[in-house]
């Protein structure tokens, strides 16, 4: 890990140079809300933590249609140098409501499987792909994602964590910029395009949906417990 706190920068802009969208189904646009923020950011000077700054740029974004339907900017919560980071896809409605990312029943999976490897929710980091929740928690777009990726690129700059933990297809194929699937790629430590350790493992919500995947992601938790230093506890029953 990187000595030190790492230099504020500004964020790049949005992939295509979009601006600002106006009415629903408008085009991309170019600003960047720490969790629970909602709408414009407070006014002020700004923040000090680097972090805090783009979450502060966050809380303003209209950088893609999703501006228009959210109630928080779910930006993401969890210690400045965590070991692991764990990426989801977007929030859904519990989500949005209070500003917190997996609170809802997916979530408190998540806070299970952390805790099977010996990790408090606590000690890690825990953001999503996309800051906004998509309407009627559909897939977020191509140019949703492409317009919040700056803020994840930075999250991870920031935090930069030993081990990233991707949750399904969608954290996958943006962290680690591939368009293979999640059945495929995970069970392995892969690296992402500036080298860092990647493990993808299917989200906690397709666990609730499918009951069999509890083995495959309890193995996959192993081997990041394992690519930690962390002692592996035996199986949950």
């Amino acid at each position: 890990m990187a000595a030190g706190a790492p230099a504020e920068r500004a964020l790049p802009a949005a992939p295509g140079g979009a601006s600002e969208p106006g009415a629903a189904g408008g085009d991309a646009a170019a600003t960047p809300v720490a969790a629970g923020a909602r709408g414009a950011a407070a006014e002020g000077p700004a923040p000090d933590d680097p972090l805090d700054a783009v979450a502060a740029q966050a809380a303003a974004c209209r950088r893609c249609r999703l501006c228009e339907t959210r109630q928080s900017v779910v930006f993401g919560e969890g210690p400045r140098r965590p070991r692991l980071m764990v990426i989801g896809e977007a929030p859904g409605a519990e989500e949005d409501a209070s500003g917190r990312p997996f609170i809802g029943a997916a979530g408190q999976l998540l806070t299970r499987m952390l805790l099977a490897i010996g990790l408090a929710r606590e000690d890690v980091y825990i953001a999503n792909v996309v800051k906004c929740r998509p309407p009627g928690n559909r897939d977020p777009g191509p140019d949703e994602v492409a317009a919040c990726r700056p803020y994840l690129d930075e999250q991870i700059r920031l935090l930069d964590p030993e081990l990233l933990l991707l949750l399904g297809a969608p954290a996958l194929k943006t962290v680690l910029q591939t368009t293979r699937g999640i059945t495929a790629m995970r069970g392995q430590v892969l690296r992402t395009p500036d080298g860092r350790p990647a493990l993808p493992t299917f989200h906690p919500s397709y666990v609730l949906r499918y009951p069999e995947a509890r083995r495959a992601v309890w193995d996959d938790l192993r081997l990041a417990a394992a690519t930690l230093g962390l002692t592996v506890p035996p199986r949950p029953a």
